[in-house]
């Protein structure tokens, strides 16, 4: 199972990562280096946005209340392709 970082920023304009993560912390972490890269957070901050947000359910939105980012893990395979009907 892979999974997709959504970077959510404060004009709510949504951005999913366009390579998959092999783990939902790999994922916790590019949200990490975007926030301490884009000087929105120091590195130990950013560390514990990772952490929080690697601890919450897929699917689910952190916000970082001193920044307005926020970030979402959603599963990379959720949207799969719908099988035709074969009742036809």
């Amino acid at each position: 199972m892979k999974f997709t970082l959504v970077h959510i920023f404060p004009n709510g304009t949504e951005r999913p990562v366009s390579v998959p993560s092999p783990a939902i912390r790999k994922a916790a972490n590019l949200a990490a280096m975007s926030l301490h890269d884009n000087r929105r957070a120091s590195k130990a901050d950013a560390q514990e946005f990772a952490a929080q947000l690697t601890a919450l359910p897929v699917g689910q939105t952190l916000t970082h209340e001193a920044s307005g980012y926020a970030a979402r893990i959603e599963r990379a395979d959720a949207t799969t392709p719908t099988e035709p009907n074969q009742s036809q």
